[in-house]
This record gives structure tokens, C-alpha cells and sequence, in this order.
């Protein structure tokens, strides 16, 4: 579906120069421009690209007087592009509507216009809010909540009892609410803990593909609103995630860990269990946490320490073969004197 210049400037909050009823149905990079989409330019390297390219438009901070394509003025450019690419996925999204294909148990609810695909499974209880998309493969459990507007993708599995809130998105195969890892050691075998608790997801949260979140032991799990989670994540048991968290690939919170709301763990990152990190903090790439941090801390390394701490010893081990050059050196210049002192004796 194609909009004019004019309402994707309202949109965005810019202006039109060029003809406001030109019409673009998609989004492009600068250097791969086509006819109908709309790019955009943040410098000249930017304005090259699209000289003489097929782009129906483009964003950009300042008029650009002798661009052939129409312009949208637009204080950020990066951010209205990212707005049109929003509109024009929305408006490719699939009708509503259940599929024949897929399973709903009778004593589940649904909103308005969900839509529920093929070989999808909702179970007994359930209850989904309005516009929910719940994509093929896709199993919620008896007794789910989802919020408005949330997307279950492909393989999507949320165990029984967990509880979505609005605009939450799950990407291909995440699993919300399998059980904890927890086991009693009796003798050589390993006892399973019952795992009777539950999920919460609350608003505006991204998880990623592949990406695991685990019921809690007793109590919740909980991912606060707004936190967003990558691909190959796993959060484990009765974790208390704060609000708009950032946790990158391959990062892993151990059972029981509390984040303060805007913590940011690096790609490979993780938690020892029962660890508390204070809210803003960062956790740099591959290192290990294992006693609680303060609000604000910057960490890295494993054990995890203060950064600037760790850069330094850094600069220590990289002059450490020159350190014991010298050593040998002044050993051996030593050892000589000795000698010909001994020989003055």
C-alpha cells in the first residue's frame, strides 16, 4: 500500500519539497535506491548515492538544492526513515482471522481482530487481546494471558499460566515458561524441583529468537516493560529483569539474578545465581558477574571488575615481556658486578 509525501511528512513531523502527492510504498538504503521507496541522507556521502538513482524520495536534515528527487525536511532523518519502514511493514501485515488449520479450544478468548495461523495451537483458558497475531507453530499454554497487540512468530512455545502485556513480540522459536533448571542431589541421582511459579512479560518487551526464559521455582519470573532481549538469551528461573534492559546474544542470567531498570549486558556476558545489579550499570562482553554491583557500574572481565581497572592491567600485561626484559637485564648486570667484585676482594 503506497503513501504520499505529504502524509509520511505529517507522520514524521517534516516537510515536503518536490511534489507532496508523490506517492512510495516502501523504504530503501542511499545505495540501493528504488523507484516508489523512499531513503535517507545524514552527509554527503549519503547525497552521492542517490544522485541519478531510481529513489522516489528521500529524508534529509536540510534542503539539498540540486537533488532531482522530492525531499522530506525532517529534524532526524535515520529516525523518520525507521518510522516510514514501521507504516509500510504494518501495512503489509496479514488480515485477520482464525485459521481452520490451527487448534483454539473452545473455553479460550480472543479479542478483536486477532489472527491465529496454521498449525498454531491455543490452549484451554487462554486469553488473547485484540489484534494479536499468533504465527504457524506457535503453542500458548492453558491458561496464557497475551496483551493487545502482541506477535507470537513461528515456533513460538509460552507455557501455562505465563502473563503477556501489550505490544510484546516473541521472535521464531523463544520459549517463555518452560521449566527452571532445578534439582536436589539424593545420593548419585538428581531429584527434579517441582517448578510451580510463573512467567510475567509486561509492555512494549522484544525477545529474541531462540531465546529462553524460564518459569520461576515458586513466584515469577518477570521481564520489565520495555526491555528488549536478543537472540540466544537465556534468563533463567525467579530472575527479576527491570524495565527497558538491554541483554545481547549469548548473555545468561543465572537463577535468581535481579537487574535494575536500563542494565545493558554485552554479547557473552552472564550472572552467577542470586546476584544483584544495581540500575544503569554495563556489563562488557564475556565477562562473568559474580557478587552484587552497585547502580551505575561498568564492568568487564571475569571475574567482572571496574573497567578502568581492567583497561589498566591491560596496559600492565601488554608491557609485562618488555618488564621482564629489563629484569633479566638488570639480573645479569648485577651478577657481572657481583663477580667483579668478588675478584677485587
Amino acid at each position: 500500500m503506497a503513501v504520499t509525501l505529504e502524509e509520511l511528512a505529517r507522520l514524521v513531523g517534516g516537510r515536503v519539497i518536490g511534489d507532496p502527492a508523490t506517492e512510495v510504498s516502501g523504504v530503501c538504503p542511499a545505495d540501493e535506491a528504488q523507484k516508489g521507496r523512499i531513503a535517507f541522507a545524514t552527509g554527503p556521502e549519503f547525497v552521492e548515492k542517490l544522485r541519478g538513482s531510481d529513489a522516489s524520495a528521500v529524508f534529509v536534515p536540510e534542503p539539498i538544492d540540486d537533488l532531482e528527487i522530492a525531499q522530506v525536511v525532517v529534524e532526524d532523518p535515520r529516525r523518520a526513515f525507521f518510522q516510514a519502514a514501521a507504516l509500510f511493514k504494518e501495512q503489509s501485515a496479514p488480515a485477520p482471522g482464525i485459521s481452520d488449520r490451527a487448534f483454539v479450544d473452545p473455553t479460550a478468548s480472543l479479542g478483536a481482530e486477532v489472527t491465529v495461523f496454521p498449525l498454531a495451537y491455543v490452549g484451554a483458558e487462554a486469553a488473547i487481546g485484540d489484534r494479536v497475531r499468533i504465527y504457524p507453530g506457535a503453542y500458548v499454554g492453558r491458561g496464557v494471558r497475551i496483551g493487545d497487540d502482541s506477535t507470537l512468530f513461528a515456533n513460538v512455545s509460552v507455557g501455562e499460566g505465563t502473563l503477556i502485556g501489550r505490544r510484546v513480540t516473541l521472535h521464531f522459536g523463544a520459549s517463555v515458561g518452560a521449566d527452571g533448571f532445578g534439582y536436589l542431589q539424593e545420593g548419585d541421582v538428581h531429584v527434579k524441583i517441582p517448578q510451580t511459579g510463573g512467567v510475567v512479560i509486561e509492555d512494549d518487551v522484544e525477545i529474541g529468537s531462540n531465546t529462553t526464559v524460564d518459569r520461576a521455582t515458586l513466584g515469577n519470573t518477570v521481564i520489565g516493560a520495555g526491555t528488549k532481549i536478543d537472540n540466544l538469551v537465556q534468563v533463567a528461573h525467579n530472575c527479576k529483569v527491570g524495565r527497558n534492559v538491554i541483554l545481547v546474544a549469548h548473555s545468561g542470567l543465572a537463577g535468581s539474578t535481579v537487574l535494575g531498570d536500563n542494565v545493558l549486558l554485552a554479547a557473552r556476558s552472564g550472572t552467577k545465581d542470586h546476584v544483584t545489579v544495581g540500575e544503569r550499570s554495563i556489563i562488557g562482553g564475556m565477562s562473568g558477574v559474580r557478587k552484587d554491583l552497585p547502580p551505575g557500574s561498568k564492568v568487564i572481565g571475569y571475574p567482572a571488575e571496574d573497567h578502568m581497572l581492567w583497561k589498566r592491567q591491560r596496559v600492565f600485561l601488554a608491557k609485562s615481556g618488555e618488564l621482564v626484559k629489563k629484569v633479566r637485564d638488570l639480573e645479569a648486570r648485577i651478577a657481572e658486578l657481583e663477580k667483579r667484585l668478588g675478584k677485587d676482594d
